[in-house]
This record gives C-alpha cells, structure tokens and sequence, in this order.
C-alpha cells in the first residue's frame, strides 16, 4: 500500500491543476513524475503497476513521461495498489 499522505499529496496537486488552468500543466507534469517515482519505490515494473491499475503499461508510460495527462481516475485507480 502506498503511503495515504503521499496520496492525499497527489490528490491536492491534482486538484490544485484542475483548479488553476495556467499552472495546471506544471502540476499534472510533477504528479506524472511522482506516480514513477512511487512505482520504483514500490519495486513494480510498468506491466505491474499497469496490471494493478486497470489501465494499459502504454498508458501508464505516457502518464509517467507527461505525454499523457493524470485523470481522476487513475489517480483513484492508484490509491487503492
């Protein structure tokens, strides 16, 4: 299990971007970095922290490189790994 204040950090940057448009990139692009961050911490390969998610490791990758931006519900998918 990830550590429930690290999450609910992830969660105010998420509604933080959501909440303010002009920084928003900046916010999502630092909680993609701190999704690969908590995966390596975890041990888990991209299949794996995928796998448990629900979603795809191509997706998760865009995710993590900030190609692709964080929803609500992956971030929900994550709290519960």
């Amino acid at each position: 299990m990830i550590d429930k204040n690290r999450l609910e950090n992830m969660r105010e940057i998420f509604n933080d971007a959501l909440e303010s448009k002009k920084q928003g990139d900046i916010l999502l692009s630092s909680l993609n970095i701190s999704i690969r961050k908590i995966r390596k911490e975890l041990g888990m390969s991209l299949r794996e922290m995928a796998g448990k998610m629900g979603i795809t490791a191509a997706y998760l990758s865009d995710i993590e490189l900030s190609r692709r931006k964080v929803s609500k519900n992956v971030l929900e998918k994550l709290t519960k790994i």
